[in-house]
């Protein structure tokens, strides 16, 4: 192998390392997929992923919306902009509630917050403490 040819290898090695760092720090995210009617009248899967806790704080920002007001029914524009940008930031696809029917845009949402937690106390891996450890070898 002439000196050419091995700088070449370690330049490709270089590479495909990188890519592969990028992946892993990207993480796999966490998604399910939900299925909603659709304008067409058919219905149609679509992917939902997991928010992050800065995606929650901008959409409540942007949308101005609170968790209290969003059952209102006087505050029905504020949460139809809350839904259609939820839906969007969800399944990562910013227009998908042009797409959706009756109010499906929440289906979407409601999932994602599901994912990320937000429905209630988020579920705890149970590792018992050392008490309860010590008693149940006991």
């Amino acid at each position: 192998m002439s000196q050419e040819e091995k700088r070449e290898a370690v330049l490709r090695r270089r590479e495909e390392n990188k890519r592969t760092a990028e992946l892993i720090l990207k993480g796999t995210a966490k998604s399910e997929p939900v299925e909603v009617l659709c304008t067409d009248n058919q219905v149609h899967a679509y992917h939902v992923f997991a928010l992050s806790d800065a995606d929650v704080a901008e959409l409540f920002e942007s949308t101005g919306a609170n968790m209290v007001d969003l059952k209102n029914p006087d505050k029905l524009a504020g949460n139809i902009k809350f839904l259609t940008k939820g839906a969007g930031l969800v399944t990562g696809i910013p227009d998908v509630a042009k797409t959706t029917t009756k109010m499906e845009s929440m289906k979407l949402i409601l999932k994602g917050f599901e994912l990320s937690g937000l429905t209630g106390n988020p579920k705890e891996p149970s590792i018992p403490s050392s008490t309860e450890a010590s008693t149940q070898s006991q």
